[in-house]
C-alpha cells in the first residue's frame, strides 16, 4: 500500500514540474512579444516622423523650384533681348517674344523651323564651326554678329551670344542662343562711311563721274565737277534718264505688242475656217452613224441566224465594240472640236493689242483667253508639276477698257506667277506635298470699282525686289529669259486706265497682285 502512493506522489510531483517549466516559457515568450510590439511601434513612429520631415522638406523645395520656374518664366518672356533655345540638330524648341519681334515670325512658325532656315547663308558658314566646337565641348560659348533672315525677306543684323546645355551625362542636349538686333548701328556705319567715300574721294575726281545702282539704271550720285559742267544736279540727271528709260521701254513694248497681235490674228483667222467645216459637219456625222447602228440592230433583229459569211465578217470586224466604241470616238472629236473653236475665239480675242478706241467688254473673257493660252504651261509635265487655277468671278458687268493692252497685263501677271510657282516647285522638288496654285478672283468695291486679283503660292518676293518690279529693264530672271518690261509696261496700262497696280508678297509664300479698274 505504501508503495502504491509512493508512486502516485512521485507521478504528481513531475506533472507539477512539466507546468511549471511550461507556465515560465509562455511567460517569457508573452513578455518578448510585447517587448516586440513595443519596439516596433517606437520604430514606426521615428520612421513616420522622417517621412513628414521630408515630404515637408519636398513640399518646400517644390514651392521653390515652382517659383523658380516661374521666376525663369517671366525673365526669359520678359527679357530685352531675344533668346531661343535648339536641339543639337539646330531645331528650335522654345523662344521669346523679343525673338519673335526681332524676326517677324510668329511662335508658332519658329518651332517649325530649324535656326539654319532663318539664317544668312553666307553667316551660317562662319557658325557652323563655331557651333560644332561648342557641342564637341571645346569651348563653353561663344559671341558673333550675324544676319537672320526676316519674315519679310530682309535682312537682321544681330550680336548673338550661344552657351550650351549639358546632361548628367555632360552630354550636349540644348543650345541656348541670345540676339540683340543691332541692324540701325550697322546701318549707320554703313551709311557714315559712304558718306566719307563721296565726299572725301569722288569730289577730288576732275572727271564727269557717275555712280549707278546695281541694275545700271538708276543713278545714285554724281559728282561736283560733272554737276557744274553739264549744270544739272544729280537728281536732274537721274530723272532724265529715267524718262529716257521709260520712253524706249514703252516703245519696244508697243511695237512687240503689234507685231504679237498681227501674228496672233493671222493664225486664227488661218484656223477659223477649217474648224468651222468640221464643226459644222460634226452634227450630221453624229446622226448619219446613229441611223447606220440603228439599222444594224434592226437587221440583227429581223435576222438573228445570218449566212456565214455574214458572220465571218462580223466577228472579224468585232461589230459589237464597234457599236460601242464609235460613239465615243464622235463624242472625243465634238469635245476636241469644240476646244479649238474656244483657242481660236481666245486668240481673236487676245489679239487686239492694237486697237485705239475703248470698248465696253467683259474682262472675264479676257482672263479666260489668256489661261487658255497659257493652258500648256499648267498643265503637268515631265519637267514641271500642274498647277491648279481657281476662279472666283464676281457680277460686275462690263467695263470701258482697251481690252488688247488689259489682255496683255494679265499675260504678263500669270506668265511671272506660273514662273514663280515653278520656281519654288524646283526648290522643293523633294517635296510631293507641294500644289502650285492661281487664285484669280473679281469683285467690286465699295466704290463701284472693279478690283481683280491674282495670287499664286509662288516663291515671292523680298520688299526691295517689290519696290522695283515696275521699273523698266529689271528683272530677277535669268540673262535672256526676261526683258525687264513686262510689269513697267503693265503699271503704265493701268495707269492709262486711271486705274491702279498693286502687290504684295511674301518670300517663301507667295504674291499677290491687285488690280483696280474704274468701272
Amino acid at each position: 500500500m505504501l508503495v502504491i502512493d509512493t508512486v502516485s506522489l512521485s507521478v504528481f510531483d513531475f506533472d507539477n514540474s512539466v507546468y511549471q517549466s511550461s507556465f515560465i516559457v509562455y511567460t517569457y515568450t508573452l513578455f518578448l512579444l510585447i517587448y516586440a510590439i513595443k519596439v516596433t511601434q517606437l520604430w514606426l513612429e521615428a520612421q513616420k516622423n522622417s517621412v513628414n520631415q521630408q515630404s515637408q522638406a519636398l513640399d518646400a523645395g517644390a514651392a521653390g523650384l515652382k517659383c523658380d520656374k516661374e521666376r525663369f518664366r517671366i525673365i526669359f518672356e520678359e527679357a530685352a533681348v531675344g533668346i531661343s533655345h535648339t536641339d543639337i540638330n539646330g531645331y528650335i524648341l522654345r523662344v521669346n517674344q523679343k525673338y519673335c519681334q526681332i524676326l517677324g515670325y510668329s511662335e508658332a512658325e519658329l518651332l517649325s523651323m530649324r535656326f539654319q532656315d532663318i539664317t544668312h547663308p553666307s553667316d551660317l558658314l562662319n557658325e557652323l564651326p563655331l557651333q560644332l566646337k561648342l557641342l564637341s565641348l571645346e569651348q563653353k560659348s561663344y559671341s558673333i554678329e550675324k544676319r537672320y533672315i526676316h519674315r519679310n525677306g530682309t535682312f537682321v543684323w544681330v550680336n548673338l551670344t550661344a552657351s550650351v546645355i549639358c546632361n548628367s551625362n555632360n552630354e550636349p542636349i540644348e543650345l541656348v542662343k541670345v540676339i540683340e538686333d543691332i541692324s540701325d548701328k550697322k546701318y549707320v556705319k554703313e551709311a557714315i562711311k559712304q558718306q566719307l567715300f563721296n565726299e572725301e574721294i569722288v569730289q577730288t575726281d576732275r572727271n564727269n563721274l557717275y555712280i549707278f545702282d546695281i541694275t545700271g539704271q538708276q543713278i545714285i550720285y554724281a559728282n561736283r565737277y560733272e554737276s557744274e559742267t553739264l549744270d544739272y544736279s544729280s537728281n536732274q540727271i537721274e530723272a532724265m534718264l529715267a524718262k529716257g528709260l521709260q520712253s524706249i521701254a514703252q516703245l519696244i513694248q508697243k511695237e512687240k505688242m503689234s507685231s504679237l497681235g498681227q501674228v496672233v490674228a493671222g493664225v486664227a483667222h488661218e484656223i477659223n475656217n477649217p474648224v468651222n467645216f468640221i464643226y459644222a459637219n460634226i452634227n450630221p456625222i453624229n446622226e448619219y452613224t446613229q441611223d447606220l447602228l440603228n439599222l444594224i440592230s434592226l437587221y440583227r433583229e429581223c435576222y438573228p441566224e445570218p449566212v456565214q459569211a455574214v458572220q465571218t465578217v462580223i466577228q472579224a470586224i468585232d461589230l459589237d465594240f464597234i457599236k460601242e466604241d464609235l460613239p465615243k470616238i464622235l463624242s472625243s472629236i465634238q469635245v476636241g472640236a469644240d476646244r479649238i473653236r474656244q483657242i481660236v475665239l481666245s486668240l481673236r480675242n487676245f489679239s487686239r493689242l492694237d486697237e485705239a478706241d475703248m470698248k465696253l467688254v467683259d474682262i472675264h473673257e479676257g482672263i479666260d483667253s489668256t489661261l487658255l493660252i497659257l493652258q500648256n504651261r499648267l498643265k503637268t509635265t515631265a519637267d514641271q508639276p500642274g498647277i491648279e487655277v481657281v476662279k472666283d468671278y464676281g457680277d460686275i458687268g462690263k467695263i470701258e477698257c482697251y481690252p488688247g493692252e488689259l489682255n496683255q497685263v494679265f499675260m504678263n501677271i500669270l506668265n511671272n506667277a506660273i514662273d514663280a510657282i515653278n520656281d519654288l516647285a524646283y526648290k522643293h522638288k523633294l517635296n510631293r506635298q507641294y500644289q502650285g496654285r492661281i487664285v484669280i478672283t473679281t469683285h467690286l468695291n465699295n466704290q463701284n470699282q472693279v478690283v481683280v486679283k491674282i495670287i499664286d503660292n509662288g516663291c515671292g518676293m523680298t520688299e526691295d525686289t517689290r519696290r522695283r518690279i515696275y521699273d523698266p529693264f529689271f528683272t530677277t530672271k535669268p540673262v535672256g529669259s526676261g526683258s525687264g518690261l513686262g510689269m513697267a509696261v503693265s503699271y503704265r496700262v493701268i495707269e492709262k486706265h486711271c486705274g491702279k497696280l498693286e502687290c504684295s508678297s511674301i518670300p517663301g509664300q507667295g504674291t499677290a497682285f491687285t488690280i483696280i479698274l474704274p468701272k
